[in-house]
């Protein structure tokens, strides 16, 4: 079963939630199935605090991807944060309608999921070296059961291993005739020599 439709079949049935259509028997346990798949297509467990997602080449990927993982932990009574903290190429509020932001702000999205986009950054690295962006991660550990933050293709920049110390999992997003091998190796290979907690790195069509 592919992550992709996973992911939709979550946004329909929060739909059917937020419409106070309660799930029967059979619906429930269809979703217990669906959640335990999608955690071991992407190797990360429902339990785990602060997920990195990041992709070898697409940004809004990263983006759609965090969306759909956000609405399945809404699924399983949880409540998440997604933080935009790609400085180079901020692309949530922009995949979510929101239109590109212009100053750091917080909405929600439901009940559930919360966003957090920072202001694009001139020098993204500086920024996050200063520690402005640890810091609201701190915050929201103690308000929200998950964070997922959003980060820049790790192939065109490094600043993913500023964040090591506060990443639980890693999720590395490729696609699927877009992707070169040695890119995906390379990647790995990056995050293994930086002791990155690479969950696993997810093939997407």
């Amino acid at each position: 079963m592919k992550v992709s439709n996973i992911f939709n079949y979550f946004s329909d049935k929060k739909k059917e939630r937020t419409n106070n259509n309660l799930l029967n028997v059979k619906e429930r346990e269809d979703l217990q199935q669906r959640l335990t798949t999608l955690q071991n297509e992407i190797g990360v467990s429902f339990e785990t605090k602060v997920i990195a997602v990041t992709s070898i080449n697409n940004d809004e990927l990263s983006a759609r991807f965090a969306k759909g993982f956000a609405d399945a932990y809404a699924l399983n009574g949880a409540s998440t944060i997604i933080i935009d903290a790609n400085l180079y190429n901020p692309s949530l509020s922009v995949v979510l309608g929101k239109g590109e932001n212009k100053n750091a702000e917080q909405y929600e999205l439901d009940k559930s999921v919360s966003c957090y986009c920072f202001q694009k950054e001139v020098y993204p690295s500086a920024y996050i070296k200063e520690g402005n962006v640890h810091k609201i991660i701190n915050e929201k550990k103690e308000q929200f059961d998950h964070i997922i933050i959003l980060l820049p293709s790790i192939k065109k920049h490094k600043e993913i291993v500023l964040f090591k110390d506060v990443l639980n999992a890693v999720v590395l997003l490729t696609e699927r005739n877009k992707t070169r091998k040695q890119d995906i190796y390379e990647a790995s290979c990056y995050c293994k020599q930086e002791e990155l907690p690479l969950a696993k790195v997810v093939l997407l069509k």
